[in-house]
């Protein structure tokens, strides 16, 4: 079996990389056109995935490889890629012209297996050809507004209180939460507790929320070390309202 070695480019910004991948493109493309071992193909674009970052680099992409095999079509010479493939495949211009045209011809009338996307537009595309397989439903969405995320991430941490004894912490804490609020003849809704904490979580992210609270992070989900801390404060409010009072 031939192995084809991995081709590494490293590149900053400005130095040409749209130009180098494009032109790799179009030599894959016309590999198996000029390949005198397999019959001449002209559909080897249904087989080539390149991937980028952003969606301009995508369109950046997309615009390079069409306009240079449209100048290869009409008149190789001027193309920046020329030398090089003429070279690269010891081809003459009408060649050359030839096999550039019949591949953009056919690549155009089959737009859609064109396969220059995103790196996130490829993972949705292979998640929702296994959707079944994963347990998501082939309709889902992507939600990108954050806000709209936590809700909904909350109303299924709601929804989930009464199944079982995972949970039984988390539904004494905002039993407790509750009571001691109430008692104090404060508001308390559990929808805007936990949306609190989910949107400061979110927000400052994990360390930070750590490093503002100025808690060990080993200790910050510590249930008994939170209600040991809480009933202490709890005691010297009381005591101190109590001697107020008596003062």
């Amino acid at each position: 079996m031939n192995e084809k070695p991995i081709l590494l480019r490293g590149a900053s910004a400005g130095s040409g990389k749209t130009h180098f991948l494009a032109k790799t493109y179009i030599r894959l493309l016309l590999e198996r056109y000029f390949n005198p071992e397999h019959p001449k193909d002209v559909y080897q674009y249904r087989h080539v995935l390149a991937v980028t970052f952003t969606n301009k680099a995508t369109a950046e992409m997309k615009e390079r490889i069409l306009e240079e095999l449209n100048i290869l079509s009409k008149n190789p010479a001027q193309s920046h890629y020329h030398k090089d493939f003429v070279q690269y495949f010891s081809c003459t211009d009408e060649a050359l012209q030839k096999a550039s045209g019949e591949i953009l011809f056919h690549l155009l009338h089959e737009y859609g297996a064109f396969s220059v996307s995103t790196i996130d537009s490829f993972f949705q595309l292979v998640l929702r050809a296994f959707s079944r397989e994963i347990g998501l439903y082939s309709s889902y969405q992507v939600e990108l507004d954050r806000n709209a995320l936590i809700g909904e991430c909350v109303d299924r941490i709601l929804d989930s209180l009464d199944e079982g004894k995972d949970n039984e912490e988390l539904l004494k804490w905002l039993t407790d939460k509750a009571v001691y609020r109430v008692s104090n003849g404060d508001k308390f809704s559990t929808d805007a507790l936990l949306l609190s904490v989910a949107t400061e979580l979110m927000t400052v992210g994990y360390k930070e929320a750590v490093k503002k609270a100025k808690v060990d992070e080993t200790t910050l989900y510590d249930h008994k070390r939170l209600e040991s801390l809480e009933k202490t404060c709890r005691q010297r409010k009381e005591h101190y309202v109590l001697a107020v009072k008596n003062a």
